[in-house]
């Protein structure tokens, strides 16, 4: 798990190598019952273990669970801030959830803008 931590931080950095500024990596994530949240902070660690990186977590809806409850909740339009983005969710016979279908569902005028072109990207699941 280590070492596939940082090999995604890696490719992150690489997209911002020539910036002199640490790069902000958000992780994106749906989690019911916090199982994928779990992952996430173990991605996001992963992320800064590298130095030159932030990484950040939101999720793509609010949730009333309490180990959630205080995430912060993303925007499609903030997606354009980040220099890379790690999206998690967990499996829902075997597809992302409903939650973050629905939240890129949102993205396509910034597909369409072409601005999130040259953004690295990666998907983990929980199941």
């Amino acid at each position: 798990m280590k070492r596939l931590m940082l090999l995604v931080a890696l490719i992150f950095m690489g997209a911002t190598a020539m910036a002199q500024e640490k790069a902000k990596i958000l992780v994106l994530i749906h989690s019911e019952n916090g199982g994928t949240y779990e992952l996430a902070k173990e991605v996001a660690a992963g992320i800064q273990s590298i130095g030159e990186v932030e990484s950040v977590i939101k999720q793509v809806r609010a949730s009333d669970k309490p180990a959630l409850k205080d995430i912060p909740v993303a925007t499609t339009q903030e997606l354009t801030n980040y220099d890379g983005i790690a999206f998690g969710s967990p499996v829902y016979f075997a597809n992302p959830s409903p939650a973050i279908g629905a939240f890129l569902a949102g993205t396509v005028d910034l597909w369409t803008r072409h601005a999130l072109e040259g953004v690295p990207a990666t998907v983990f699941m929980s199941a």
